[in-house]
């Protein structure tokens, strides 16, 4: 499955280990590859001459597991 930001932004996620992916904005639970904001956090310019956050690629264990957030 294909998690997005803000599409899905009421979930947390994890690696098949346990361990919580800080600031994702997209992950594929399937295969472990996930986006994240880098921190601290930059602005940059994107191909569209658009304003974004600085994001970096990163590969985690799979399956990644995610959890509705509860109050």
């Amino acid at each position: 499955m294909i998690l997005k930001v803000p599409e899905h932004c009421s979930y947390d996620v994890f690696d098949t280990n346990g361990i919580r992916l800080e600031f994702c904005v997209w992950c594929d639970t399937e295969t472990g590859e996930a986006v994240h904001i880098i921190t601290p956090i930059e602005h940059v310019i994107n191909d569209a001459g658009e304003e974004v956050f600085k994001t970096k690629w990163c590969q985690h264990p799979a399956p990644l597991l995610y959890r509705k957030i509860t109050s």
